[in-house]
Order: structure tokens, then C-alpha cells, then sequence
């Protein structure tokens, strides 16, 4: 009997969001403490909950190279597959639902350009900060967020709106970016 055996391998990424491994299990040897683009640490598990960092899909397919008709034995090997032309890096663990490190810093970095805008008032800033998450995932409250944030950072520095889409186009769904900067 030939069986199919899907797994998901666990990934390496960077504290700024680099990718280092998306297949460390199958791929032990490409896995460095630190991040060649920027120097900073690597996680493999989730900081709060201590689970794997998701990675690439793999399946096992066992399959017969030859058949013995006298000893009627079937000569099998097991080839892998990566189901995935295209790892995204993970925002939030999959197991516990809290944003990793870099979507952290984004969030932090995103919060500190919003409270030094000099031309907003404060409801304004706290508005801009509360809606940071339904902006860089799609939620019910997400077109409300867009709304909110074109209109504030339209009244914002420009500095301030080019460092937010800086900070913000890299973790955004694809459909957000379409919607925010339609004309990248």
C-alpha cells in the first residue's frame, strides 16, 4: 500500500522579518543564529507560546520503482514535495494568535512616526494608532480603518504618511496595499 504523508516543515525568520529558512527540518544546514541582512537574531518558534513557526508545506509520496513478480515484492521510495511555490512570512502565530517580533517592531515603529506628527492633534494619533491592526489585516472593521487613516494622513506631515507606507506596505494584505496606495 503506497501512502501521502503531508506535514508543515517549522521556518527560520529574523527578528526584523527576514526570511532565513522556510524548510529547517528538511534544510538543517541553512540555519544561522543570526540574520545575514541584518544581524539580528532568528526565531524558529513563537516567542509567546513557545510553538513552531510554521513553514513551508511538505508531502511524502511513497512510490514503487520496481516489482519482483517471483518474490512478489514491490521496491518503493519516498520522494518530498514542497506544496508551496511561495512562503509568506506568518504575521501572527497560528497557534497562539500574537504578532511575531517583526510585526511588533512595524507596529511600534508605525505608533512613535504617528506621535511625533507635529500637525496632528491627539485624537487624531490615537485614532491613526488604534486602527494600525485592522489595517494590516483584513478584518470586518478593515474599510472603516481605511477610511480613517486616508483621511488623517492626508492632513498628516508627509513625511509621516511616506514613513507609514514604508513601515506599513510590507506586512499589509494585498488587498490593503491596493486600497492604500493604489499606484505604488
Amino acid at each position: 500500500m503506497l501512502h501521502n504523508r503531508t506535514y508543515y516543515d517549522s521556518a527560520r525568520i529574523c527578528k526584523n522579518g527576514h526570511l532565513i529558512n522556510q524548510h529547517i527540518q528538511l534544510h538543517p544546514e541553512t540555519n544561522p543564529d543570526f540574520c545575514n541582512e541584518c544581524g539580528q537574531p532568528t526565531f524558529t518558534i513563537c516567542l509567546h507560546c513557545k510553538n513552531p513557526i510554521q513553514g513551508c508545506r511538505h508531502t511524502e509520496r511513497e512510490r514503487v520503482t520496481s516489482f519482483n513478480q517471483l518474490t512478489n515484492e514491490a521496491r518503493k521510495r519516498t520522494d518530498l514535495f514542497c506544496q508551496q511555490e511561495f512562503y509568506k512570512i506568518p504575521s501572527y502565530c497560528n497557534q497562539c494568535g500574537q504578532p511575531f517580533p517583526w510585526i511588533e517592531a512595524r507596529l511600534k515603529a508605525a505608533k512613535l512616526l504617528i506621535e511625533e506628527d507635529e500637525q496632528l492633534d491627539i485624537a487624531e494619533k490615537e485614532t491613526l494608532i488604534l486602527n494600525l491592526p485592522d489595517i494590516i489585516v483584513e478584518t470586518p472593521n478593515t474599510q472603516l480603518a481605511v477610511s480613517r487613516f486616508k483621511k488623517i494622513t492626508s492632513k498628516a506631515l508627509t513625511v509621516t504618511g511616506e514613513g507609514l507606507k514604508n513601515i506599513l506596505i510590507e506586512i499589509c494584505s494585498e488587498a490593503i496595499k491596493t486600497i492604500l496606495w493604489p499606484n505604488p
